[in-house]
């Protein structure tokens, strides 16, 4: 029977999954590694089927963040707005790079606010089916159904 042990102690927990037994306990690092990988499964569910109110609902939790930590808010508004500024990459490409991040990263928020950046800075159809290519090449699978929830948020945000 697949086994872990909680950090620390020998106490027994449930199998997190289909996990392979082990004679001895797992090392530490092999415990954590156990317990992100059934983060990862939990994470990779998406809930977003409607991007506008998800984008909606998400400004105003993101207004309650800037309220409740103004200093915060401040420093990462400073901080993506040096980071998209034109440059030696102009600003749609840098919408781009980070739709292909959000993507990878299976991160819905971050398809919302990218693929609408990307809209608004004039990125077509054509450029965000290349963008998920790309980013289904450097993050497998997940990144192609989080590819597919990218195309579904950039047509709903940029009609």
């Amino acid at each position: 029977m697949p086994q872990a042990f909680s950090r620390g102690s020998r106490k027994r927990l449930p199998a997190a999954g289909p996990i392979e037994p082990c004679q001895r306990p797992p090392r530490r690092n092999q415990t954590i590694f156990i317990l992100l990988n059934v983060e990862v499964v939990q994470e990779a569910t998406i809930a977003v089927s409607d991007w506008n109110s998800f984008t909606t609902r998400t400004d105003g939790r993101m207004g309650e963040v800037r309220k409740s930590a103004p200093d915060v808010a401040k420093g990462f508004a400073a901080l993506a707005g040096a980071a998209m500024k034109d440059g030696a990459i102009d600003a749609k490409t840098k919408e781009l790079i980070a739709l292909a991040i959000g993507i990878t990263a299976r991160c819905d928020g971050c398809l919302a606010y990218h693929a609408r950046a990307a809209a608004r800075l004039g990125a077509s159809r054509e450029e965000i089916v290349e963008v998920i290519g790309v980013a289904v090449y450097m993050g497998g699978g997940p990144s192609m159904i989080y590819g597919a929830e990218a195309l579904a948020a950039y047509d709903e945000l940029a009609a």
